[in-house]
């Protein structure tokens, strides 16, 4: 019996280390398969787009992604309390309302990622930059994570300049 109850707890071990290995939760650099990162940008009013490089010194492309009852939602690390949402016609943008923000995440065979909305649409990037929703899934609506490290940093000031996403009281790493 006992050496029936070590196995049972090696391979529940093992068992949650490999669930563990699949959650996503976390800070995340996310990036289409045309190699350009999602990111906050601050043009013509915020919206949420593709750029072909994350800068270490710009916060904006840095995301918090968090499980909620088996979905997840994406937090821009440079804009506090937003969250991605997707509308129903395709439209991908920001909000701070609890609304339309929540996605399914579907591991894809290819080891990447793709996001079903609320809506039932799919999170998905062009190679123009572009972010929407589409109804299938394609390649483009592929999406593959990189975590990043937050280290403290003694000799900046404690806070960071939002519209520009500029580090402060932190400093990144990949």
């Amino acid at each position: 019996i006992f050496c029936s109850k070590k196995l049972e707890d090696q391979n529940s071990t093992r068992s949650r280390r490999s669930l563990a290995e699949k959650s996503i939760s976390g800070r995340h650099f996310i990036a289409s398969i045309y190699d350009a990162f999602l990111r906050i940008k601050n043009a013509k009013g915020i919206e949420v787009d593709l750029s072909p490089q994350a800068k270490e010194n710009n916060l904006c492309w840095r995301w918090f992604i968090e499980e909620y009852n088996n979905k997840i939602m994406f937090k821009p690390f440079c804009m506090q309390g937003a969250y991605i949402f997707a509308s129903s016609i395709g439209f991908v943008g920001l909000t701070f309302e609890r609304k339309g923000h929540l996605f399914l995440p579907i591991y894809n065979d290819d080891g990447s990622w793709s996001f079903l909305s609320e809506s039932g649409n799919y999170l998905n990037a062009d190679n123009k930059g572009f972010v929407s929703t589409v109804k299938d899934q394609t390649s483009s609506t592929h999406f593959r994570l990189s975590p990043w490290e937050e280290i403290a940093c003694c000799d900046c000031p404690a806070e960071f300049d939002i519209v520009n996403g500029k580090c402060g009281g932190f400093y990144t790493t990949v």
